[in-house]
Protein backbone atom coordinates (compact mmCIF):
# COMPACT_ATOMS: atom_id res chain seq x y z
CA UNK A 1 0.00 0.00 0.00
CA UNK A 2 1.11 3.51 -1.15
CA UNK A 3 1.37 6.42 2.30
CA UNK A 4 0.75 9.52 1.48
CA UNK A 5 -1.09 11.80 -1.18
CA UNK A 6 -0.05 10.97 -4.59
CA UNK A 7 1.95 14.28 -5.76
CA UNK A 8 3.22 14.89 -9.18
CA UNK A 9 7.14 14.27 -8.85
CA UNK A 10 6.99 13.29 -5.09
CA UNK A 11 7.83 9.39 -4.15
CA UNK A 12 5.84 8.05 -1.70
CA UNK A 13 6.88 5.10 0.60
CA UNK A 14 5.35 1.54 0.37
CA UNK A 15 4.13 0.10 3.44
CA UNK A 16 4.50 -3.63 2.86
CA UNK A 17 2.85 -6.17 5.09
CA UNK A 18 4.89 -9.87 5.66
CA UNK A 19 3.08 -12.83 7.39
CA UNK A 20 6.24 -13.58 9.56
CA UNK A 21 8.43 -11.34 11.69
CA UNK A 22 11.37 -13.93 10.30
CA UNK A 23 10.70 -12.87 7.25
CA UNK A 24 10.90 -9.37 7.67
CA UNK A 25 14.04 -9.90 9.74
CA UNK A 26 15.66 -11.37 6.98
CA UNK A 27 14.76 -8.59 4.82
CA UNK A 28 15.91 -5.58 6.63
CA UNK A 29 18.88 -7.98 7.27
CA UNK A 30 19.95 -7.73 3.72
CA UNK A 31 18.90 -4.79 2.83
CA UNK A 32 22.29 -2.94 3.62
CA UNK A 33 23.20 -4.91 -0.15
CA UNK A 34 21.13 -2.88 -1.57
CA UNK A 35 23.95 -0.26 -1.58
CA UNK A 36 26.20 -2.46 -4.07
CA UNK A 37 22.85 -3.32 -6.61
CA UNK A 38 21.89 -2.03 -9.67
CA UNK A 39 21.82 1.89 -9.90
CA UNK A 40 17.79 1.26 -10.05
CA UNK A 41 17.63 0.20 -6.05
CA UNK A 42 20.77 2.81 -4.82
CA UNK A 43 17.65 4.96 -3.29
CA UNK A 44 15.59 2.41 -1.80
CA UNK A 45 15.50 2.42 1.99
CA UNK A 46 14.16 -0.04 4.00
CA UNK A 47 13.25 0.48 8.06
CA UNK A 48 10.78 -0.95 10.62
CA UNK A 49 7.10 0.61 11.00
CA UNK A 50 7.16 1.40 14.87
CA UNK A 51 4.15 2.49 16.36
CA UNK A 52 3.63 5.82 18.29
CA UNK A 53 4.58 3.87 21.15
CA UNK A 54 7.94 2.13 20.26
CA UNK A 55 8.72 5.77 18.22
CA UNK A 56 8.70 7.51 21.80
CA UNK A 57 10.46 4.80 23.72
CA UNK A 58 13.04 5.04 20.76
CA UNK A 59 13.56 8.74 20.93
CA UNK A 60 14.08 8.70 24.91
CA UNK A 61 16.90 5.42 24.33
CA UNK A 62 18.38 7.94 21.33
CA UNK A 63 18.80 10.83 23.60
CA UNK A 64 20.34 8.57 26.45
CA UNK A 65 22.86 6.52 24.42
CA UNK A 66 23.86 10.41 22.63
CA UNK A 67 24.37 11.71 26.54
CA UNK A 68 26.74 8.14 27.03
CA UNK A 69 28.39 9.01 24.26
CA UNK A 70 29.13 12.57 25.44
CA UNK A 71 30.10 11.47 28.95
CA UNK A 72 32.67 9.18 27.62
CA UNK A 73 36.14 10.55 29.42
CA UNK A 74 37.51 7.89 27.21
CA UNK A 75 36.27 8.82 23.86
CA UNK A 76 37.03 5.06 22.64
CA UNK A 77 33.27 4.48 22.70
CA UNK A 78 29.90 5.37 21.40
CA UNK A 79 26.57 3.99 22.41
CA UNK A 80 23.88 3.03 19.59
CA UNK A 81 20.65 1.73 20.26
CA UNK A 82 20.13 -2.21 18.61
CA UNK A 83 17.63 -4.86 18.22
CA UNK A 84 13.98 -5.62 17.56
CA UNK A 85 11.48 -3.05 17.66
CA UNK A 86 9.84 -3.58 21.45
CA UNK A 87 13.05 -5.14 22.81
CA UNK A 88 15.78 -1.64 21.84
CA UNK A 89 18.67 -1.84 24.37
CA UNK A 90 21.95 0.75 24.37
CA UNK A 91 24.90 -1.23 23.53
CA UNK A 92 28.80 0.27 23.87
CA UNK A 93 30.89 0.07 20.36
CA UNK A 94 34.46 0.94 20.67
CA UNK A 95 35.50 3.35 18.19
CA UNK A 96 39.02 1.67 17.68
CA UNK A 97 39.11 -0.47 15.21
Amino acid sequence: MRLGKKEEDKKRPLLVKLDSGVTKFRILRNSAKLKDADVRYQGIGLEHDYTPIQKEDRRKLLAKAREMTLEDQSGNYVYRIRGPPGNLKIKKISKIQ
